[in-house]
């Protein structure tokens, strides 16, 4: 009896402690294929996976919005959920200020969209964490007359 019930209750323990493939959250190197964004194009000698590096990078960089840093180095990592339907959650995101906090996440979150990463050829939600760094601007008076 005990041995019974020792089977059955290590039994439920391995059913239920194992997280099922259909809520799995995946990192990018565990996948097949790396999500892809919209309206870029695949450089043939790249793999998908340093595409969506390449790409999310060049995406992110286009759609921020330029933040006064005060002529200091400002680094933000912003963590998201890419979701089986492709859509994007911000998890969390680490930074110095509001603002280019804030201005990170805008710029994920103008992505809206993106076809899913692969695994076994199924959908699959990835986590992943991309850093922005916001560096001093330097701007220059063309209005002023040099003598």
């Amino acid at each position: 009896m005990k041995v019974l019930f020792f089977l059955l209750f290590f039994g439920m323990c391995t059913v239920f402690g194992q997280e099922s493939d259909a809520t799995k959250v995946y990192t990018l190197s565990e996948v097949d294929v790396a999500p892809l964004l919209p309206k870029l194009k695949l450089v043939d000698s790249l793999s998908s996976k340093e595409n969506f590096k390449k790409n999310l990078f060049y995406q992110v960089i286009r759609n921020v919005d330029i933040v006064r840093s005060n002529d200091v180095l400002r680094k933000v990592h912003v963590e998201f959920l890419i979701k089986k339907d492709g859509s994007i959650e911000i998890l969390r995101v680490k930074g110095e200020t509001k603002a280019v906090k804030a201005a990170a996440v805008r710029a994920i979150k103008e992505i809206k969209r993106m076809t899913p990463a692969q695994k076994n050829s199924q959908p699959v939600a990835i986590k992943y964490i991309v850093p922005v760094t916001f560096e001093p601007l330097i701007t220059i008076d063309l209005t002023r007359q040099y003598e």
